[in-house]
């Protein structure tokens, strides 16, 4: 490279919650470390309330722990807001304006900030999503402000960068998504089952994470069941906020009988819940309808847990290359068998050591390497 670029990186990050407010921590820390002149911009306002499916958009952990400096300054569906932020941006000229895509509601506000922005500066569209899970009818015109509003795009997975590449020809640079760089240390099976109240001599499956309905849950309810006829002693943990009426589950869950064989805890997970959450567990499940790609995959490698997800395009692919897991046809019996075979600890080690080499290759100083490189400079 020859010369480092002065980038404004604006997102979500603490007190924001979720995944993407993490990535974008971990992405802004590690292109600090690299040399970046990066300055790190925050919504002071995002989603309105009333529009907000979960309880909360903020965490309530304490959020002062190794965490970037950023800017509070972009709210989100305010147009005056977005002449104020783009003013003051051009005042800094920054070579490169890295805006978070993952919601077609940020699309006006992108087309927004580039209207305004000086057009020697190029706008990166960084995309965790281009299609919605949950479709609604402004979302192809939304989709196409946000395309024109870009110079060039970048992903965390092929097939959003496929998807991409498939409606316009500006460039599209295909990364992966990395390991979170700043997640609670793991801590040791036992202690964390004893933590969480979970039975200590069970191999446990876990669904983790937020609960939407593309996620499936009602479906691994059903493959839990017909696998625990022929290994009872499977246990089934669902923990994460739901975005669905979680009396549903609750309800499917004591039609098959299953209440002492599933642990249900339908709040938000903090960073070290979660953490709790994957270490108390024997492998992970994702028996996801759809998927571009998941956070709760470089999760899973982290503390290295092996992975049952749904055959489909933008979930399989890292655990296909790495051996990581297995990618299974999401039908009901071929999910039973797949939990039964995932219950023998044999199989789980070959694919907890798969795991441990495929580490180094998702780490946030390898995606902004090649990112840097992408730029040309």
């Amino acid at each position: 490279m020859s010369s480092l670029p002065k980038i404004f990186l604006i997102g979500p990050t603490a007190p924001y919650r979720g995944g993407i407010a993490d990535t974008q921590a971990s992405f802004a820390q590690a292109l600090k470390k690299k040399g970046v002149t990066l300055t790190l911009v925050n919504f002071k306002k995002l989603y309105p309330d009333v529009f907000f499916p979960g309880k909360s958009q903020f965490r309530e952990e304490n959020t002062d722990h190794d965490l970037p400096d950023s800017i509070r300054r972009l709210h989100a569906y305010a147009p005056i807001n977005w002449i104020k932020t783009a003013a003051w941006i051009n005042r800094h000229q920054p070579d490169y304006v890295i805006v978070r895509y993952w919601t077609p509601f940020l699309a006006p506000c992108w087309w927004g900030l580039r209207f305004l922005l000086n057009k020697k500066t190029k706008m990166i569209g960084l995309v965790d999503n281009w299609k919605p899970h949950e479709k609604k009818w402004s979302d192809a015109l939304l989709q196409k402000i946000f395309k024109n509003s870009c110079d060039r795009f970048a992903t965390l997975s092929k097939t959003v960068a496929d998807q991409i590449r498939q409606q316009t020809t500006k460039p599209v640079w295909q990364g992966f998504h990395p390991i979170n760089s700043r997640l609670p240390k793991p801590i040791d099976t036992q202690q964390a089952r004893a933590q969480l109240g979970l039975p200590k001599d069970r191999t446990i499956a876990a669904f983790v994470g937020l609960i939407r309905p593309y996620k499936g849950l009602d479906f691994l309810i059903h493959s839990f069941a017909a696998a625990h006829q022929k290994a009872p002693n499977l246990y089934l943990v669902v923990a994460g906020e739901s975005y669905t009426n979680s009396a549903v589950y609750k309800q499917l869950i004591s039609e098959l009988k299953l209440q002492n064989h599933v642990h249900l805890n339908f709040n938000f997970l903090s960073d070290q819940k979660l953490r709790d959450y994957l270490c108390a567990a024997d492998f992970v499940c994702q028996p996801y309808q759809s998927a571009t790609q998941s956070g709760i995959t470089p999760l899973a490698y982290a503390y290295q847990k092996p992975l049952m997800v749904s055959d489909i395009d933008g979930l399989k692919g890292p655990i296909v290359e790495d051996s990581s897991g297995r990618a299974v046809v999401r039908e009901i019996a071929e999910w039973g068998n797949a939990l039964v075979d995932f219950s023998k600890k044999d199989a789980l080690d070959v694919y907890t050591k798969n795991i441990q080499k495929a580490l180094p290759k998702y780490q946030w100083d390898h995606f902004c390497e090649h990112f840097l490189t992408s730029l040309k400079i």
